[in-house]
């Protein structure tokens, strides 16, 4: 035991464990979590040491700082390299551990398996790479639409703010998500409403014109002008913002 949690955390591993701190709400990166035992498993580590690396990650996170929330200040310089490798490329960094990341969730992929047929590799990556995204943008926003609060998790999607076929490079960027609820996601798609950068939620005219409708009334109108529910971490880019706002809002 003493050994193991001598041995130096290798690049591959780190970059694991900084996958899984962007999956995990901040008060689940703890030696209890299922997937924390999962990882330290994999990597034949304590889930305590698993945990306490996540924690490190939270000291190089200027969101949680902001909040107050300072983590470990026992980082590496490994530490910071890869939280700037993701932060820097999310697309390449996380094909670059799906490989290694199928291990931990060959369950989870047999499990969806209904039909018996086998995956191939290339339709096993598309998948794991667009659950990291769904899970690091729901996980950011404690798993409630951002919108409207609604807190079941059948209803809430990870929605991308630009399209993948404008930014196919950050389609696993969480900070190109929002965690919307099942209709405020498809007003959303369609230009419906919008978040300003300042995170102020505008409502299409299209829409407006119907507040008389006791569920458009409630469900949009009461939006209008007010400020969406900011994340915990991953804040929207303003950039993406930006360009849904003018390209793809309908005023």
């Amino acid at each position: 035991m003493a050994e193991r949690e001598r041995r130096r955390w290798t690049r591959r591993e780190t970059a694991l464990a900084y996958r899984l701190y962007c999956e995990l709400p901040f008060g689940k990166l703890h030696r209890n979590n299922e997937r924390v035992i999962q990882m330290a498993q994999m990597l034949d580590r304590s889930p305590s040491s698993v945990a306490l690396k996540l924690v490190n990650f939270a000291h190089l996170d200027p969101e949680q700082r902001a909040r107050g929330i300072r983590g470990m200040s026992n980082v590496s310089a490994l530490d910071r390299e890869v939280t700037e490798f993701f932060t820097n490329d999310w697309d390449t960094a996380i094909v670059e551990t799906t490989d290694d990341w199928t291990q931990m969730e060959r369950d989870e992929e047999a499990a969806e398996r209904t039909n018996g047929a086998t995956e191939g590799i290339g339709s096993v990556k598309i998948r794991l790479t667009q659950r990291f995204f769904r899970r690091s943008v729901l996980a950011a926003y404690d798993f409630a639409c951002c919108l409207c609060s609604i807190p079941t998790r059948e209803l809430l999607i990870a929605s991308h703010i630009m399209p993948w076929a404008t930014a196919p490079k950050e389609r696993t960027n969480p900070k190109n998500g929002l965690a919307l609820c099942a209709l405020h996601d498809r007003a959303f798609d369609a230009g419906l409403l919008t978040v300003s950068p300042a995170f102020t939620m505008r409502v299409s005219s299209e829409i407006l014109c119907h507040e008389d409708i006791p569920v458009i009334k409630a469900a949009f109108v009461a939006l209008n002008g007010s400020l969406m529910r900011p994340p915990t971490r991953f804040a929207p880019d303003p950039r993406f913002l930006t360009y849904h706002s003018r390209e793809i809002f309908r005023p």
